[in-house]
């Protein structure tokens, strides 16, 4: 699937149910998460891996969070990926609990996954991240909140200058 990346292998995988969880466990688990495939650049990869997440998440809920549902997957950003395609108060919780990490890349990936969520717990944490010192993650909190206000571009975009 990631080798050929085409949506008829991601459903192939997709489709294969609970060992198709367990497989993407495999691959975003080894080492830092990528796979050394000879002729896929490493984005690649990365890119697979992360539409696999989602579109396994999306299809596969209950397994997902089963197999996922140790804490320290919570550091995952495939993960967390995955579990902004989720619509469970568990998935809520946990990418609510990223929102708060010290990490940049999780608070993207949290800002993202909860921008499909419109339920106070999610507004509040997106509304934390507009102050956040990555630009990436203020970007993303914005796109998210407008997102949820039915909106299709925020209507300014945060940028360096605007958020001390």
């Amino acid at each position: 699937m990631i080798k050929r990346g085409s949506k008829p292998d991601v459903e192939a995988w997709v489709a294969t149910g609970r060992s198709g969880v367990l497989t993407l466990r495999e691959a975003v688990t080894g080492g830092s998460g990528r796979m050394a495939l000879e002729g896929v650049h490493d984005r690649d990869v990365l890119d697979g891996l992360a539409t696999a997440s989602a579109a396994i998440a999306e299809r596969q809920p209950d397994e997902f969070l089963e197999v996922f549902e140790d804490p320290a997957f919570d550091e995952n950003t495939f993960v967390l990926t995955g579990l902004g395609h989720i619509d469970d108060a568990r998935a809520t919780t946990r990418l609510v609990a990223a929102a708060a990490s010290r990490n940049k890349d999780l608070r993207m990936h949290a800002a993202i996954g909860l921008g499909r969520r419109p339920v106070p717990d999610a507004r509040i944490a997106l509304m934390g991240l507009l102050a956040d010192p990555d630009f990436l993650v203020r970007h993303h909190a914005s796109r998210s909140l407008a997102a949820l206000d039915g909106i299709d571009q925020p209507s300014g975009e945060v940028d360096e200058a605007s958020i001390g």
